[in-house]
């Protein structure tokens, strides 16, 4: 290998934590893969392709993502469950794309639009059920008639979102907020589409899944037991150099070295992905050993110390995270942040190797 970083991702892991989730939440629940944000950094079309024959929906963010899944060959339902401007209402139908209808002025932009260019176009509506981000408010019930009842708009789905799913008070409000709308979709005779409003952890509560279960992070990242880590993020050494007691190492000089040490620059950095608050804090293995990180992580670069570290050449492969030792929870956790995070900040710098 001469890449200079390379994730190696394991698709039959990421199969293997759907098919675990589909088993948990049963047969009578679909599920709906997020595969937003270029799949957290896996790889939205290699992953899709894999798990297609498993899922039922695949979510995206854009509407770009899910016409970039669509010209790679990706048939499943595909849902944006972000923004899309009006004037790309066109595309989506092109595509067999759904969209989301989340405010009121968001509805009458889809109207307006749809009058003027005779289309009908497939929605899920999104409910504000408490979490204050995007979505109807749960009880502006003019609004949720006019979207179920309009002539340009096909409702295939309502859903909404957890806000803090491991903590069952907040949650049972939000539930109970979105049954509200459904029964007010009920007792006006409107026909019930799909519900869904479960994320990975929410859908571990069976009460929270509905019709359908959104599953994001947990393919990709043991969020719960009999879950698998799908990725191992390496980077190739590119020199080795002595470094006396005393001398000032990378950016802004700000480490120090306190005795005569082995420094080993490894090309990866923030233009990676490769979060730059792991500066002079954060760890990578050579050789199963764990290693610091020092000195500030730069764009192209970051610098470890390897003293001590026995048969390490130019050319070698560290680990920055994997299954073991240090996981990507680790470096979210030192760097004061999130998996979800981490994962999606790699770029396309990366490359991606897939194993099956």
């Amino acid at each position: 290998m001469d890449e200079r970083v390379i994730a190696k991702i394991d698709l039959s892991a990421i199969k293997n934590n759907l098919l675990h989730v589909k088993n948990d939440v049963g047969a009578d629940i679909k599920i709906m893969s997020v595969l937003k944000a270029n799949a957290y950094g896996h790889g939205a079309v290699s992953v899709a392709k894999y798990i297609e024959d498993i899922i039922d929906y695949i979510a995206v963010a854009t509407i770009n993502e899910g016409i970039s899944l669509r010209k790679k060959g990706i048939l499943k339902p595909i849902l944006v469950i972000g923004e899309t401007v009006k004037e790309k209402l066109v595309y989506a139908k092109k595509s067999d794309i759904i969209t989301t209808i989340f405010s009121k002025e968001n509805f009458e932009n889809y109207i307006n639009y749809a009058k003027k260019h005779s289309i009908v176009s497939k929605v899920h509506l999104a409910v504000d059920t408490g979490m204050k981000r995007i979505g109807v408010m749960y009880d502006d019930y003019d609004t949720i008639y006019k979207v179920f009842t309009s002539p340009y708009l096909k409702v295939e789905g309502i859903f909404s979102h957890l806000a803090s799913a491991e903590d069952p008070i907040f949650t049972l409000q939000q539930t109970t907020n979105f049954d509200k709308v459904i029964n007010y979709l009920k007792n006006n005779n409107i026909p019930i589409p799909m519900r869904h409003i479960a994320n990975s952890k929410g859908s571990i509560n069976h009460n929270n899944c509905y019709d359908c279960v959104r599953i994001g992070i947990a393919q990709f990242i043991p969020e719960y037991k009999n879950l698998y880590p799908a990725m191992t993020l390496l980077a190739r050494i590119v020199q080795i150099k002595k470094v006396k007691q005393g001398e000032p190492i990378g950016y802004d000089c700000s480490y120090i070295a306190k005795s005569d040490i082995c420094v080993a620059t490894i090309a990866i950095g923030y233009a990676d992905g490769l979060m730059r608050s792991l500066s002079n804090m954060g760890k990578v293995l050579v050789n199963d050993i764990p290693c610091n990180i020092i000195g500030k992580v730069c764009m192209d670069f970051t610098m470890i110390d390897i003293s001590g570290i026995p048969k390490v050449t130019v050319g070698d492969y560290v680990t920055i995270f994997g299954k073991e030792k240090i996981t990507v929870q680790d470096l979210a956790y030192i760097s004061s942040t999130i998996t979800y995070e981490v994962l999606s900040r790699l770029s396309d710098r990366v490359k991606r190797v897939y194993k099956q």
